[in-house]
């Protein structure tokens, strides 16, 4: 067992590399961890598209029908950005670590 996966839980262990010094724990060295780092900031990238696309653009999308359009190709673009992101964080969360799960 690393000194890591005895302070945290194999699972979390996983997502922070393997114990070794060479970083201070605030920011994941696993490929996993930073597989879960980018969707993360995937998931809240697209959810301030959203909030942008729906809210800041509302004004300017009664404009012209094209314009609405763009508005609803945002949203769209938005959701799949928050599909992807969700799916692959879920994914992520029920990967066992080591197979025993």
């Amino acid at each position: 067992m690393a000194a890591s996966q005895g302070r945290l839980g194999p699972r979390q262990a996983a997502l922070h590399g393997d114990g070794a010094d060479e970083h201070d724990g605030t920011v994941p060295t696993s490929p996993l961890g930073r597989r879960a780092l980018g969707a993360a900031g995937a998931l809240i990238v697209s959810v301030a598209l959203v909030f942008v696309a729906q809210f800041a653009l509302s004004g300017w999308s009664e404009e012209n029908p094209l314009h609405h359009d763009f508005q609803h190709g945002l949203i769209f673009v938005a959701g799949l950005g928050v599909g992807a992101a969700a799916t692959t964080l879920y994914v992520i969360g029920r990967r066992p670590v080591g197979g025993t799960d």
